[in-house]
């Protein structure tokens, strides 16, 4: 009897119940991640896509890195992905 009630009743419980835990700390770690740098360049927010990307990568310790050349990228790429999604 004890032998069904853990590995019958117990167990899809338990696997029920840590399947919910998760929403909770993602939704906090979610609120506080930073905005994507490609988000903010494709809504035209540059200023906040290179503050973004300069907080992003500055932990990284790389001296050479540009964040205008990157956002000119960014943009470059965006504006081709419209070209050709307007072309199929």
């Amino acid at each position: 009897m004890l032998f069904r009630w853990v590995f019958c009743e117990v167990a899809w419980n338990f696997w029920l119940t840590t399947k919910w835990m998760w929403p909770a700390p993602l939704f906090i770690v979610a609120f506080f991640a930073p905005e994507s740098p490609w988000w903010l360049v494709r809504k035209g927010r540059f200023d906040d896509a290179k503050r973004s990307l300069t907080r992003l990568t500055s932990a990284k310790g790389k001296e050479d890195f540009d964040a205008d050349q990157t956002i000119a990228m960014m943009r470059h790429t965006i504006a081709s992905e419209k070209e050709v999604s307007h072309l199929a």
